[in-house]
C-alpha cells in the first residue's frame, strides 16, 4: 500500500528559516505526530557547508560574500559545500524510512532517481556518477543531493539546478570537486524554466518510485513555536 505524504510548496524562504522549519517537523515525526513530509522551495543566495565540507574551498575573499549578502551556513547534511538560490529547485524530505521499508542508501538512490526521471521528460539524459552523489549531465553536476537520519527520520534532500545563476558556484569548488563543472536545465534546453513548473511532474515520479500518495498541504506545514518568514 502506497505511503501517504503531505506535500507544501512553500515558494522562497531563507535557509535559516527553512532550516527550523524542517528540525520541528523532523521532530513532530519522529513523536508520530505527522505524515511523511515533502518541502519544495526555493531559497535566496546561501552557501551551505556539510559534514564533509570546509571553508577552504570557497576561492572568493569573504568580503566579496559579505557585499553579496551571501551567508555561509554549516549544517548537519552528508555532503560538502554547494551553493543555493533563486532559480533551483529545493526539495527536502521529512521521511520515516521504517514506515517505507527503506535503506539510507536506497532512499539516495530513489533520489537520484526521481531527478533523472524528470530530467529525462525534458530530453535531458541524466546519470549517475560511481564516484560522486548527485545527478549529472556529462562532466556537470546539475542536481546535489545530501540527507540527514537521524532516528529512523531523514531531513535535507536534492537541489535542481533549473534556471540559477550558474557564476556563483564560481565562488566555491562545488562540492569539493575539482575536475567537473554545473549545469541547469534552462542552459542545457536554451530557454529559461521556473522551478515550479517542474513541480508536479517531479512529484509524480516521487510517488511512482518511492510508492507514495501525495496530497497538498492547505495550512502552514507546522503550527508550533517553530516561525519562518518567507524571503
Amino acid at each position: 500500500m502506497a505511503v501517504s505524504c503531505l506535500v507544501y510548496e512553500l515558494g522562497s524562504i531563507d535557509y535559516t528559516s527553512a532550516l527550523y522549519l524542517q528540525n520541528a517537523l523532523l521532530s513532530a515525526r519522529q513523536a508520530g505526530t505527522i505524515r511523511d513530509t515533502i518541502l519544495l522551495l526555493q531559497h535566496s543566495n546561501v552557501i551551505t557547508i556539510g559534514a564533509s565540507g570546509t571553508e577552504e574551498h570557497i576561492v572568493v575573499p569573504h568580503r566579496v560574500l559579505e557585499e553579496e549578502n551571501i551567508p555561509i551556513i554549516h549544517v548537519d547534511r552528508g555532503g560538502s559545500i554547494t551553493y543555493h538560490g533563486p532559480g533551483q529547485l529545493i526539495g527536502y524530505f521529512i521521511m520515516n524510512l521504517r514506515t517505507i521499508g527503506m535503506s539510507l542508501r536506497q532512499f539516495l538512490f530513489n533520489l537520484e532517481e526521481v531527478v533523472i526521471s524528470t530530467l529525462d521528460d525534458y530530453s535531458i539524459k541524466a546519470h549517475r556518477d560511481p564516484n560522486y552523489r548527485g545527478v549529472w549531465v556529462g562532466n556537470d553536476k546539475i542536481c546535489a543531493v545530501g540527507l540527514r537520519l537521524d532516528h529512523g527520520c531523514t531531513k535535507h534532500g536534492f537541489a535542481l539546478n533549473v534556471s540559477t545563476d550558474l557564476r556563483y558556484f564560481e565562488y566555491i569548488v562545488p562540492c569539493s570537486i575539482r575536475d567537473k563543472g554545473v549545469t541547469s536545465m534552462s542552459s542545457l534546453l536554451g530557454n529559461r524554466i521556473k522551478p515550479e513548473e517542474i513541480s508536479v511532474c517531479l512529484l509524480d515520479h516521487c510517488a511512482d518510485i518511492f510508492d507514495l500518495s501525495y496530497q497538498y498541504g492547505t495550512e502552514e506545514p507546522f503550527h508550533g513555536n517553530c516561525e519562518y518568514v518567507p524571503a
